[in-house]
């Protein structure tokens, strides 16, 4: 069963505009805690996002609750999806991405793997991940959630 909350409210666009500006390295001198493990890495090469973040909870093989996000999610949101511990089935692809582009997503972090990285680079949108596999999900209404308590990188990370 899908477990559907409201979106957060969106971060007010002058607070993205400082965040963007700050040095993650610089931030982690008065900061230890709150940043994701290593083992999630961008797709992409020198790129800094700031969003309000859109949880998805997204567990086994289910895409579904995916494709409601997607049609959720407003411009300048960053996707921030938990995969549960799935580590063979890719959370997303080449159609995701666009569909995130043509969204107006700011960025795309997932706690899993992806596919399509060529199709995922061609289409602009940052994405961080552990890594590709060739294997998809599906379609199957099983289970997730959108706007939940979720954790990525080892860290809590809720709506907004």
């Amino acid at each position: 069963m899908y477990l559907i909350n409201s979106l957060p409210a969106q971060v007010p666009p002058d607070d993205l505009a400082l965040l963007l500006k700050a040095e993650p390295a610089t931030i982690g001198h008065f900061r230890s805690a709150g940043f994701l493990r290593a083992d999630i890495r961008a797709h992409q090469q020198d790129v800094r996002v700031a969003g309000t973040a859109v949880t998805v909870r997204m567990p086994g093989i289910d895409g579904g609750i995916l494709h409601h996000a997607m049609g959720c999610v407003r411009p300048g949101d960053v996707l921030v999806i938990d995969r549960c511990g799935e580590a063979v089935t890719a959370a997303l692809g080449g159609a995701m991405a666009y569909a995130a582009k043509q969204a107006g997503v700011a960025a795309i972090i997932v706690d899993g793997l992806v596919t399509d990285l060529g199709e995922l680079r061609q289409h602009g949108v940052p994405v961080w991940s552990k890594g590709p596999s060739p294997v998809t999900t599906r379609l199957l209404g099983h289970d997730g959630g959108f706007c939940c308590a979720i954790s990525c990188g080892g860290v809590a990370v809720q709506p907004g």
